[in-house]
């Protein structure tokens, strides 16, 4: 049984690096049910993703601030979700926008 876990875990980890190299996370009917697109934690599902003028999405968790105008500068989601001491391709900080348990 662990043996099963392990595998699984390592296959999710080998499909989750895919993220970095393609961009895309790749599945069929014997890739686990928690890369299936119902379960993925996508950014256009997250409470922090903003969208903007020219119809990207950005993050409302990382960016800078401008120290004499005071503006705000958010990452986009693809950088956040591609950088792994951010939110990172398993999308760590993901708040799911149709969840009402709050």
């Amino acid at each position: 049984m662990k043996r099963v876990l392990r595998m699984e875990w390592m296959v999710m980890l080998f499909l989750y690096k895919s993220v970095f190299t393609c961009g895309y996370i790749p599945f069929n009917p014997t890739t686990p049910v928690e890369l299936h697109p119902g379960n993925l934690r996508l950014c256009g599902n997250c409470k922090e993703a903003m969208e903007t003028s020219n119809g990207g999405l950005v993050c409302r968790l990382f960016g800078k601030i401008d120290p004499v105008w005071g503006k705000v500068n958010y990452d986009s989601c693809s950088v956040v979700r591609s950088n792994s001491s951010q939110c990172g391709s398993i999308g760590r900080f993901y708040l799911n926008l149709y969840d009402n348990k709050e």
